[in-house]
């Protein structure tokens, strides 16, 4: 820059000397015709010899030195190889620092292949084309993935309903049972009262059925969490049909252990008490004999839950293992 700026004041300045003696004749004569006074002319003259003179001086410039200007012209580097741009000087000949935005376009400007050699990098179109690529093998493998979901789900499903389709069978043969045998027998005397809490309330008839339970009168503890249901509020059903579903286990009446504790999993499916619940069911129906319905159960503990407690699955694990299931 400092070369070229010193250029164009020469050639100002030489246009400068080359048109002063010019305007001074045609200054002259102009002044002599409009003034006709020889005196005036004279000192016009004068004043316009000296900014000739000042002219002169002014285009005296020194000679520009052009080894300096070479020499503050960044040269490409012997260490940079081919095709890389040199970095940029300040005026203490030192690279200047480069942004992060800036080092990244001169990483992607070149790129080496296996043998070292610099290649271009790709074009704008190839790179969209392989992000393209790319997205699409995502979109591949996010419907695979689907599809495997899809026919889990299915399977879970076809498990469920068999499931309750068995459980249903089980509910529609104890209700014959009960309905039949009620009608060939006349009702028996009453031996005893029937068993009564002090309290009669839900919470007392809770406790009750509770403290008959772990004196193993599971009978009476059926009877109590039986009351208990009836006057449970919302918040107090599952844990008055969890508590009678253990009742009837304790009784061996397999078959309505099995209904009673699956309906207690009904009742909140991510609860606390349903994969206790499921388990309980497993056992029933493992005691009825129904060793498929048992281990589906056992699998449809473990893939909903897989977050229980590590001791309760072990638990299920050795069940699994005790009847037998693939």
């Amino acid at each position: 820059m400092p070369h070229k700026s010193d250029s164009f004041l020469r050639r100002t300045l030489s246009f400068t000397v080359f048109a002063l003696p010019l305007t001074l004749c045609f200054g002259t004569v102009a002044f002599g015709q409009g003034q006709g006074d020889g005196s005036s002319v004279a000192a016009n003259n004068q004043r316009l010899t000296a900014e000739h003179d000042s002219a002169v001086r002014a285009a005296d410039l020194p000679p520009v030195n052009e080894q300096k200007i070479s020499d503050d012209t960044p040269s490409p580097s012997s260490d940079s190889p081919p095709g890389v741009e040199p970095p940029v000087l300040d005026g203490n000949k030192r690279p200047i620092a480069m942004t992060p935005a800036e080092e990244l376009a001169a990483k992607n400007h070149t790129t080496t292949n296996k043998g070292g050699a610099s290649l271009s990098s790709a074009p704008k179109g190839d790179m969209l084309t392989r992000l393209l690529d790319r997205v699409n093998d995502q979109e591949d493998r996010i419907r695979t993935l689907q599809g495997s979901v899809d026919v889990l789900q299915k399977q879970v499903d076809t498990m469920q309903a068999g499931f309750d389709k068995r459980l249903g069978d089980l509910k529609f043969q104890m209700t014959h049972q009960s309905s039949s045998s009620d009608a060939s027998s006349p009702a028996p005397a009453p031996a005893h009262e029937p068993s009564k809490a002090a309290d009669d309330s839900f919470a007392g008839l809770m406790s009750s059925a509770r403290q008959a339970k772990s004196q193993k009168n599971y009978k009476k503890a059926e009877t109590l969490s039986r009351q208990a249901l009836d006057k449970a509020p919302a918040k107090g059903k599952l844990d008055a049909q969890y508590l009678l579903a253990q009742s009837l286990a304790g009784e061996k009446v397999w078959s309505k252990a099995a209904v009673a504790y699956y309906d207690s999993y009904k009742l909140s499916p991510k609860s606390s008490v349903a994969p206790h619940a499921l388990f309980g069911t497993a056992q029933a129906m493992h005691a009825l004999g129904d060793k498929q319905a048992a281990c589906e159960a056992l699998s449809k503990l473990t893939k909903e839950f897989p977050n229980a407690a590590s001791s309760f699955k072990t638990e299920v694990s050795k069940t699994q293992t005790q009847y037998q299931c693939s």
